[in-house]
């Protein structure tokens, strides 16, 4: 059974990518846009994910389902700036 964390991770990551995806089709809907967000969110998620995971090693070494949780938390509010960045654009 997976934990409720991880689930609850994988779920804002899905909002991430999917807001990232969203953002590609603002865009222009062009397969270099949505090659360039898709990798976009992957390069966000390993710079971010390196950042909180050593500070989640130094504030609360115990509990890795906080950890993964504003992760997730992160790329979802990332991705949603992103698509209103798309979407306000002139």
């Amino acid at each position: 059974m997976i934990d409720r964390s991880r689930a609850w991770m994988g779920a804002l990551l899905l909002v991430g990518l999917l807001c990232h995806v969203v953002a590609a089709h603002l865009n222009g809907g062009s397969r270099i846009a949505y090659q360039h967000h898709i990798l976009g969110f992957f390069a966000i998620l390993v710079v971010t994910g390196v950042v909180i995971a050593v500070l989640g090693r130094l504030l609360w070494r115990e509990r890795h389902d906080i950890t993964l949780l504003t992760i997730g938390a992160v790329q979802t509010i990332v991705g949603i700036l992103v698509v209103y960045s798309q979407w306000a654009k002139p």
